[in-house]
C-alpha cells in the first residue's frame, strides 16, 4: 500500500504540494472527513482509518501535517530514537499555521468533484489537538478527538466552537493527566453540542491498531460511537452508509 496518492495545492499558492491519502466513498456525492495524523505521521494505522471510513460512506482524506517542517516523515513508536525524533518534531509544530492550512485542505475535500458536500475532522493525539482546534476556529461540520494533547492550552477557545465535537480520553493517559482532563471536562462540557468520554483503564493511543497501549475493545466501542456521531451530523437527514469504492491512484 503506497503511503500517499494524492498531491493537494499549498495554502499559500506558492510551488510544490502537501502529499495525502485519499480513500473514496461508493458515493461520489458522499459527506468528507479529514483524518489527521498523530506525532508519527502518516503511517499504515492512519491509511487503514481513512480506508475504514471509506467503507462507512466517508470520502476520507489524511494528509501530511508535516509538510512545512519535514514532508512524509514517519517514525515507529516502537524505536526509541525515532520515537523520541517524532515528539521533538510534534513540538515544533506550529499549530496556528496547521490550524490555517486545515481550513485550506477541508475546503478542497468540501468542493472535491463538484462539491458541496458536507465535512469534518478526525484527530489522534496531535491531530487530535487539531481536531478541536478545527472545531473552534474553521469552518467544519463535526470533528472528533482521539486524545487530543495540548488542548489544554487552548481552552480559552472554547467559547468559539462552532461545531458538534466528540472527544474520546483514556483514563491513564500520560499525556494528559488527571488535572487536565478535568479541566477539559469543566471547560467542554459547558458547550452545547460537546460530548467527552472517558475509557476506564486505558492509556494514551489505545486507538492505535499495532500500537503499545492498544486496547481492542475500548478502540472497537470508540469507533464506533465515531462513525454514528459522524453519521448523525455529516450525512443528509443521518441517512445510512455505504460500501467503499477503494483507493484512487490520483498521484505518486
Amino acid at each position: 500500500m503506497q503511503r500517499f496518492n494524492l498531491c493537494l495545492p499549498r495554502p499559500d499558492g506558492q510551488p510544490g504540494v502537501i502529499d495525502a491519502y485519499l480513500s473514496l466513498a461508493r458515493n461520489p456525492d458522499a459527506p468528507g472527513v479529514v483524518v489527521l495524523h498523530e506525532m508519527l505521521g502518516v503511517n499504515t494505522d492512519m491509511q487503514r482509518i481513512c480506508d475504514r471510513l471509506a467503507a462507512q460512506g466517508f470520502h476520507a482524506l489524511c494528509p501530511d501535517l508535516y509538510w512545512r517542517q519535514r514532508p512524509r516523515a514517519l517514525f515507529s513508536e516502537h524505536d526509541p530514537d525515532q520515537r523520541e525524533a517524532a515528539f521533538a518534531l510534534g513540538r515544533s509544530f506550529d499549530a496556528d499555521l496547521g490550524t490555517n492550512d486545515l481550513q485550506h485542505i477541508m475546503d478542497w475535500l468540501r468542493q472535491m468533484e463538484g462539491g458541496p458536500r458536507k465535512v469534518g475532522c478526525v484527530g489522534y493525539c496531535l491531530g487530535g489537538l487539531l481536531s478541536y482546534r478545527v472545531a473552534a476556529c474553521c469552518r467544519s461540520d463535526a470533528a472528533v478527538v482521539y486524545y487530543g494533547v495540548g488542548i489544554e492550552r487552548y481552552l480559552d477557545e472554547a467559547h468559539t466552537l462552532a461545531c458538534p465535537l466528540l472527544v474520546h480520553l483514556a483514563a491513564q493517559d500520560d499525556f494528559i493527566p488527571g488535572p487536565t482532563q478535568a479541566a477539559m471536562t469543566d471547560w467542554l462540557t459547558a458547550v452545547s453540542g460537546t460530548l467527552l468520554l472517558t475509557y476506564p483503564d486505558t492509556r494514551h493511543g489505545f486507538a492505535r491498531r499495532g500500537g503499545q497501549h492498544f486496547d481492542a475493545a475500548a478502540a472497537l466501542l470508540a469507533d464506533e460511537r465515531s462513525r454514528r456521531f459522524l453519521t448523525r451530523h455529516l450525512h443528509a437527514g443521518g441517512a445510512g452508509t455505504t460500501a467503499s469504492a477503494g483507493t484512487p491512484a490520483l498521484a505518486g
